[in-house]
């Protein structure tokens, strides 16, 4: 790639953002102000355009995982059209109501069936990677004084160590879950829900997390669908699936003043970013014979295609863009800005401060990109004098990746 390119304005001020490294930017800047974010993964964005009759949704996905969300996807929307018709109990925990083969039940059972597809593979991972034999052994073998320190109480103790039994059995590599019976798959459920209930007491377990979010989250969906009598009729919804755009080469200059010209001597003091510096982000590495320039491949994220998508088609949607994960700082900025230029009123919930360098603006015309790298611009230079402000230093290197 050649040193001659022309630098992206809007990714030199990102990575600019990153290597200065703003302590809590939510914190700085009013627009940024958000309730707490949930600890969630990143995978889609949505948003839905209501009628009489009908809905549509529409969603946009990482391409790498838009396979198993669409299905996991169909799977929640048929169980709730299913159900729409049904009238069962939802103040009954579901491992217990849904185990058995009544023709009324068998809606939920395929639902539960259909999310441990998707999601076994990582909640066995997980249970893999951080051992979870081993906890299993200390809290059998441990005395009371062992599980007083881990602060499990008495009886406590054997739902836990039956949960974990079952996940280790079911996350062993042998374990065939295309031939796993109903009985089998609720037993894991019901496993999932047991050890869940440990996930404030051990939040560095990543299985126990794990479990506590996905039975949580079927436990939450099934309710839901099962109480839908006190709904209004059923009403059909129809989705529509947006990939992400594909992934760019690009070029960021680390010259300040090639990315905010005319700024003056004050401001540029405290937001400069050093000719050589240690560290670069994911995705991004330095141009050949250039300590000024860094070259990379951004991607579109889901919640500027999803809006995009919107823009293009000139769709009727709910002005609220839902997303499975807090969204970045570039991300609020595009939705902020493209209100402003386009005189619309989207809101976006579930935001944080992350800079990512490697974001891609979606192309909605040269006015969009001028505006928002004028509202970045402010922006970088009150994080930049924060940054030196809490540091005593305009700049301080973070390890790559963080």
């Amino acid at each position: 790639m050649s040193t001659k390119a022309t630098p992206d304005v809007i990714s030199s001020i990102l990575l600019a953002s990153w290597q200065i490294h703003p302590a809590r930017p939510e914190k700085t800047l009013v627009h940024l102000v958000n309730p707490t974010p949930p600890k969630d993964y990143q995978s889609a964005s949505a948003a839905m355009a209501v009628g009489v009759e009908s809905n549509h949704l529409f969603i946009a996905t990482n391409p790498t995982a838009s396979s198993s969300i669409r299905e996991a996807m169909n799977s929640w929307i048929n169980l709730m059209q299913k159900m729409q018709v049904q009238s069962l109990p939802s103040n009954v925990p579901i491992a217990a109501e849904f185990s058995g083969s009544s023709n009324d039940a068998a809606p939920v059972r395929d639902f539960v069936k259909s999310v441990y597809h998707f999601c076994l593979a990582k909640l066995s991972n997980d249970v893999r990677d951080d051992d979870a034999a081993y906890l299993l052994k200390d809290i059998s073998t441990g005395s009371e004084e062992r599980m007083w320190s881990l602060g499990i109480e008495v009886d406590e103790r054997p739902s836990l160590v039956e949960g974990l039994t079952v996940m280790i059995k079911m996350s062993d590599e042998k374990f065939d879950f295309e031939k796993a019976s109903m009985e089998e798959i609720m037993t894991l459920h019901r496993a999932a829900q047991a050890v869940g209930k440990f996930k404030d007491k051990y939040p560095l377990e990543t299985y126990i997390v794990t479990a506590a979010r996905l039975s949580e989250a079927i436990d939450f969906i099934v309710s839901f669908a099962t109480d839908q009598h006190r709904q209004p009729p059923r009403i059909d919804t129809d989705v529509t699936w947006i990939d992400a755009a594909d992934s760019h080469e690009f070029i960021a200059t680390m010259k300040t003043e090639e990315f905010m010209p005319g700024i003056s001597e004050e401001d540029a003091s405290y937001v400069k970013v050093p000719e050589e510096f240690m560290w670069l982000p994911k995705g991004m590495s330095r141009v050949k014979d250039s300590t000024d320039h860094a070259k990379g491949t951004g991607a579109m994220h889901c919640q500027g295609t999803l809006l995009k998508y919107i823009h293009d088609h000139n769709l009727s949607v709910d002005p609220y863009i839902g997303a499975s994960q807090p969204v970045c700082y570039a991300c609020r900025m595009l939705v902020r800005t493209f209100n402003r230029v386009f005189k619309k009123r989207f809101a976006l919930g579930r935001r944080r401060g992350t800079m990512d360098p490697t974001w891609r603006c979606p192309e909605m015309g040269v006015q969009l990109y001028d505006q928002l790298v004028s509202d970045l611009k402010p922006d970088f230079t009150i994080l930049g004098r924060t940054a030196w402000v809490d540091r005593g230093s305009p700049f301080s290197p973070v390890p790559a990746n963080k």
